[in-house]
């Protein structure tokens, strides 16, 4: 689809557009600057006319979270026979673009800290009975990028519209596949939905967003999705209530074992097919609370001496000094020599830490 905004196009006499930053399967989102405060904002417009249809509701329950860890609604109005959400500008990438441009899986300690992120700003929707219905990475912002500073959720409501369209799915079985394959949406959307929205079997309410935090954090710690990425897989799984597989590297790390161990526990309580038994938003950012894990933002360096794999070695840092690591520290398969690696650094003598370590792709 081609861009419904060229840089330098003004909207409604207050917008200046910059640049395009990105879409999704509803919406175009620009970088403008807001002429008025001479601020920068994050500009975002629906892609068609169905979409049209739910964007001011979005802008409404948008604007009505507030918390540091949800994306801010600043603004909405019509210009031209089009819809504009103006949202607070993220300096970073959604989780799905950090993730696939770096990570095969992330170590528990970043998993923890962007559940524990994620938990609280559900919790903080939930509160004013917003359900969010759409969690899934790409609605995640990750402020800084691949360095990890922060989390944003972004895209209140406007995953309202799904329910039409897995619904026109599930109305022809035998058109899934390409019902499936157009629309954007509903394929990121489809491995971090419910049973209840899949399968129709109850009223959309906050016990579905638990079963997305689930979900989510299940493919951060293991790069997989929980129950397939197919439709017809998934409807299959969830009416034999699939049990999620054991996550292959909770011991790799002696130092990471039980936070990985914890949240793998987590996660089954969020993946309960009973949903009046899934914990609530609120009760998990109580239990991430309860978690001990590293919250310094990510550096990247490559493996310059290694001595043996269960052993010592360091991290060359551009134009740093190097990196002491150990072995028992890296989560997964040890780095080989020259590998590519990403690691929280702390203090020491005669040379700082790193804890954790994970490969990158």
């Amino acid at each position: 689809m081609n861009n419904i905004h060229q840089p330098g196009n003004l909207i409604a006499n207050r917008y200046l557009i910059e640049e395009y930053i990105d879409e999704g399967g509803m919406q175009q989102v620009y970088l403008a600057t807001d002429k008025n405060i001479n601020r920068k904002v994050a500009l975002k417009t629906p892609k068609n006319s169905s979409a049209s249809l739910r964007f001011q509701s979005s802008a409404i329950y948008s604007a009505r979270v507030i918390h540091p860890n949800v994306a801010k609604t600043l603004d909405y109005f019509a210009y031209n026979g089009k819809e504009y959400l103006i949202e607070e500008l993220i300096l970073g990438q959604d989780l799905n673009t950090v993730f696939r441009n770096n990570f095969s899986f992330l170590d528990p300690c970043l998993v923890a800290f962007i559940g524990h992120h994620l938990a609280k700003a559900v919790a903080a929707s939930h509160n004013v009975d917003v359900v969010h219905r759409d969690l899934k990475p790409s609605n995640i912002m990750v402020v800084g990028g691949d360095k990890f500073e922060d989390i944003k959720v972004t895209d209140f409501g406007i995953a309202k519209l799904i329910d039409t369209e897995i619904n026109d799915v599930l109305i022809v079985p035998n058109n899934i596949e390409s019902s499936i394959a157009g629309s954007k949406t509903l394929i990121g959307a489809l491995p971090y939905m419910a049973p209840e929205i899949v399968l129709n079997q109850a009223k959309v309410d906050k016990y579905i967003d638990v079963w997305s935090i689930g979900a989510i954090l299940y493919f951060l710690l293991t790069g997989k999705t929980p129950f397939s990425s197919q439709l017809a897989q998934i409807i299959i799984n969830y009416h034999t209530k699939k049990t999620i597989e054991p996550i292959e590297y909770l011991d790799s790390s002696i130092h990471l074992r039980l936070l990985g161990e914890n949240i793998f526990r987590i996660i089954v309580k969020c993946l309960d097919y009973d949903y009046t038994r899934r914990p609530t938003a609120a009760d998990l950012v109580k239990e991430f609370s309860s978690l001990c894990y590293a919250v310094n933002k990510r550096k990247y360096g490559y493996i310059k001496l290694k001595k043996g794999n269960q052993g010592w070695g360091f991290i060359k840092n551009e134009g740093e000094n190097d990196t002491f690591y150990h072995t028992e520290e890296v989560f997964g398969n040890q780095p080989s020599l020259g590998e590519k690696v990403c690691f929280a650094e702390y203090p020491g003598a005669p040379q700082s830490r790193a804890f954790p370590i994970i490969r990158c792709k």
